[in-house]
């Protein structure tokens, strides 16, 4: 929901833009150290991809704005203790062989069940249960292909259908609807 609270930080949307920039520094804080390279793609993916909207959408008015914001939080991560955080978490991706190895397994089970799944997640022998760690496995194993059908395919017309953005709050939605698609890989929805 990040892009939401962006927009009602620069917009007046009801609730106080203050009380929302002060929320949004506060919750920099716990992102920054939570070491979640989950959140911080779905953070810049969000970044990214509505920049090009307000690009799409402004002109080119709006570039020196966006360059300038994203030099300054570039340079803020290099010089902070965020830099180091950063490449640590880069320099040791402990966890990735082990999602690789729960999502090879959970393909490998749907070969029992391809249609209609599992049900929900069932305990693996060697880690987390299968049908876990991200909606597409969440959706493949439990329900099937038939069931990834349907759920992706009304993600994908709701993607499609956002993508016109006539006002600045369905952009906002549609920038969330992208980075949802993002994250199915290694959150639940």
């Amino acid at each position: 929901l990040f892009p939401a609270a962006l927009h009602a930080s620069i917009r007046n949307v009801g609730i106080p833009r203050w009380l929302v920039s002060a929320t949004l520094v506060i919750g920099a804080i716990p992102i920054v150290f939570s070491l979640n390279r989950g959140l911080w793609i779905s953070i810049l993916s969000a970044c990214l991809y509505g920049s090009i909207l307000v690009v799409r959408r402004h002109g080119s008015r709006v570039i020196v704005g966006l360059i300038l914001g994203a030099v300054i939080a570039a340079a803020v991560i290099a010089v902070s203790p965020l830099g180091g955080l950063v490449q640590q978490r880069a320099e040791t991706p402990h966890s990735n062989a082990d999602r690789a190895d729960l999502y090879a397994e959970v393909i490998d089970e749907l070969k029992d069940s391809p249609f209609i799944g599992y049900g929900g997640p069932h305990q693996s022998e060697d880690g987390p249960p299968l049908g876990t760690h991200g909606q597409l496995w969440i959706i493949l194993f439990s329900y099937g292909l038939l069931g990834g059908v349907c759920y992706f395919g009304f993600m994908g017309v709701s993607l499609l259908g956002s993508a016109s953005g006539r006002s600045e709050v369905e952009l906002v939605a549609h920038t969330i609807l992208v980075v949802a698609g993002i994250q199915v890989f290694f959150y639940g929805h």
